[in-house]
């Protein structure tokens, strides 16, 4: 009698497994591919390089967070927040399973206020990974460490970006695409979708304060600098068959 129990209770398990597989061939994996940029070139840490007007850079750290969301009809799912490190490129490469009632995706420069409120620090959200404010309620956004050189001589960089409430509460960049078009078809297929990081507009217009280590109105400021350097990497993202609806990007800042 017991081993037909288990037996039974090991058919259920294999039946449960076989139908949750059968049920993601409806959907589509997608992958996500981050690249970061300066003055036109992949930016490599611990390495000067030169900008318009004479500015030199050499960035020593750069982390900084993403959240996916799944929209269908009747919900939005949000996903795990990511957090992104120039110094682990593994980091930067990231899936979502989008099932097929999904009709667009959306990734938020960012950790959701949802998320921030919620108290979730395991994961990439641990604290152990240093991005967190123990004396500030949140997360930072975006961080980044490094020098600059000029005529005046070397100073050090150091922004610790972010704020999700309050009147320092930063903008966030969202992109969306619709899923119609990378959907096709009922067998299982995975799609790319990649994102440049161009550090220009943040470095060339920054302001007398090179140190921000928390929620502050320069930080706000910076963080949407930031923002207008996301872009979509075109190289990568879906076959040129799709581009054309892919790219129909929706692309905004807003106050989360």
């Amino acid at each position: 009698m017991m081993d037909f129990l288990l037996g039974l209770g090991l058919r259920r398990l294999v039946l449960g497994l076989l139908f949750a597989a059968m049920g993601r061939l409806h959907g589509q994996r997608l992958d996500f591919h981050h690249r970061v940029t300066l003055a036109g070139k992949p930016l490599v840490l611990n390495q000067w390089t030169v900008l318009p007007g004479g500015l030199e850079c050499k960035v020593d750290v750069m982390r900084w967070y993403v959240t996916p969301y799944l929209a269908n009809r009747r919900q939005t799912r949000v996903g795990d927040a990511w957090l992104l490190d120039l110094a682990d490129s593994a980091s930067l490469h990231r899936q979502v399973y989008a099932r097929k009632v999904d009709f667009a995706v959306w990734i938020l420069f960012g950790v959701d206020s949802l998320l921030q409120r919620s108290g979730v620090m395991d994961g990439d959200l641990d604290p152990v990974h240093g991005m967190y404010w123990t004396w500030q309620s949140g997360y930072i956004q975006f961080k980044l460490e490094g020098l600059l050189r000029d005529s005046a001589g070397e100073r050090k960089l150091e922004l610790h970006l972010g704020g999700f409430e309050g009147e320092n509460k930063t903008s966030m960049a969202s992109y969306g695409f619709f899923l119609d078009a990378i959907h096709g078809g009922k067998r299982p297929s995975k799609r790319n979708l990649g994102f440049v990081w161009a550090l220009d507009s943040l470095l060339l217009n920054l302001g007398d304060e090179l140190r921000v280590m928390s929620p502050s109105s320069a930080g706000r400021r910076y963080c949407s600098l930031v923002a207008e350097g996301i872009w979509v990497d075109d190289e990568i993202s879906v076959s040129p068959r799709h581009r054309n609806v892919l790219n129909s990007v929706r692309r905004r800042n807003r106050r989360e």
